[in-house]
């Protein structure tokens, strides 16, 4: 896509002999609406590795009270750019028009207005897999009052979805521009127009070459997975189940295992069952640090973050555990929403009297509906224990809207206090959404 606007942007001297594009959603992906409006990773990516990636971005880049809808729009707003020119939401058995919506691909339908230029067309051939069901409709109702709150699904909330021929990420009709060459292989997927044979193949024939082999890839499935990212001024290395470990200083002999020093990423694929202990070692003079864990599986993506200071040469220690049942990992999240509260709690204590009673009751209000909800899973009662996360959501909502009342008569703590109450909030919002996935 990019290279396609340049070439469009540059009629006299692009010099650029040909374009070729594979798979490429030159009339946009309706997959994309899920994570631009609604941050779900799940729906939008078919492949974990792509989760991996954006779930980082969006655990490092959140600012203040922000919601990921709103990190993801701010961190990565190119993604806008990926939505479709064409309706592509059904609300009530009709298309929604793109007029009436709230987020429209404005850029795309501009590129796109016809008749194209023939220096665009002419240098251009587009490779398209065709291999059974894309998504091409997604049906949708009025967001719901909690939607709202939450930032979320302003176009409408999926509740189903329609398909049609296409490479199972991109659909035949977006994958082409009207005037350039159409070349399509069936039985490729999206991914198979770089990986498999025959799509080296059409790749090397339309660029004349003739190489003497193909090798087609393989990939390594991180679905489930761990994943480790370390945003300091620090190394580290993981030791885990059975003895192995991986970092720095090891010899890495995980099958698949990802470190890559530079990053300061580790990703183990597969991981066995049990308590896994990460050594942050401080070097270039230490400081602040933060170490995101993330657990990647089918039900729904767990993330999580530690961190503190470090110093030149100290080591500092933590543990995680890793299960893939979801009622341990929900659990576990109620537990982690718990912790900053109760941090936050001690922090009240630095407010003057008698706002200090005011707001550690408050705290503590949502403590009691965190522990509430933990004996109700513990009790098997998940109906009532998802429907009481989605008051304490809301009842955590309500007090970070009252955060300019305490900012002004405790603003020693407003900082402190804003980055605790997101990070218990975003822990009970991953326990709830892990029941719908």
């Amino acid at each position: 896509m990019v290279a396609r606007t340049y070439v469009q942007n540059n009629p006299e001297d692009h010099q650029v002999d040909q374009l070729i594009s594979l798979g490429s959603p030159h009339h946009g992906a309706p997959q994309v609406y899920y994570l631009w409006e609604g941050a779900d990773l799940n729906e939008t990516f078919g492949q974990a590795w792509q989760r991996i990636g954006v779930g980082i971005l969006i655990q490092l880049k959140k600012q203040g009270f922000e919601n990921n809808i709103e990190t993801v729009q701010h961190t990565v707003p190119g993604l806008k750019n990926l939505l479709p020119d064409f309706p592509y939401l059904e609300k009530r058995g009709s298309p929604k028009p793109l007029d009436e919506m709230g987020q429209r691909n404005l850029w795309l339908e501009n590129i796109n207005t016809l008749p194209l230029p023939d220096y665009l067309v002419t240098k251009l051939t587009t490779v398209l897999g065709r291999k059974g069901d894309t998504l091409r409709w997604i049906k949708i109702r009025p967001r719901s009052w909690f939607d709202k709150l939450l930032g979320r699904w302003e176009d409408g909330k999926p509740t189903s979805e329609k398909f049609e021929i296409g490479d199972k990420s991109v659909l035949i009709e977006s994958g082409q521009l009207e005037g350039a060459t159409v070349e399509e292989i069936s039985g490729l997927s999206h991914n198979d127009l770089v990986e498999s044979e025959d799509g080296q193949e059409k790749i090397m024939d339309l660029l004349g070459l003739s190489p003497s082999e193909y090798i087609e890839i393989t990939q390594t499935s991180y679905e489930p997975s761990l994943v480790f990212q370390l945003a300091s001024p620090a190394n580290f290395t993981i030791f885990g189940p059975g003895g192995w470990q991986i970092g720095e200083g090891t010899s890495n002999n995980i099958p698949g295992g990802i470190y890559s020093p530079e990053d300061k990423l580790i990703i183990i694929p597969n991981p066995l069952e049990g308590d896994y202990e990460v050594q942050v070692t401080g070097e270039n003079g230490g400081g602040d640090y933060r170490l995101l864990f993330g657990n990647i599986n089918q039900e729904a993506d767990i993330w999580r973050e530690e961190g503190g200071q470090i110093g030149e040469g100290e080591t500092k220690t933590h543990q995680v555990s890793y299960t893939p049942d979801p009622e341990e990992n929900r659990l576990a999240l109620l537990q982690l929403a718990n912790k900053p509260l109760q941090e936050a709690k001690v922090k009240a204590s630095q407010c003057k009297y008698p706002f200090s009673k005011f707001l550690k009751k408050s705290i503590r209000v949502r403590i009691r509906q965190i522990n509430k909800i933990i004996s109700l899973i513990e009790n098997g009662k998940d109906n009532k224990a998802k429907r009481e996360l989605k008051w304490a959501i809301i009842s955590l909502k309500m007090l970070e809207k009252n955060m300019k009342f305490w900012g002004k008569v405790c603003p020693e703590i407003e900082t402190e206090l804003k980055f605790l109450l997101r990070e218990a909030r975003d822990y009970l919002i991953q326990a709830r959404e892990s029941y719908n996935n």
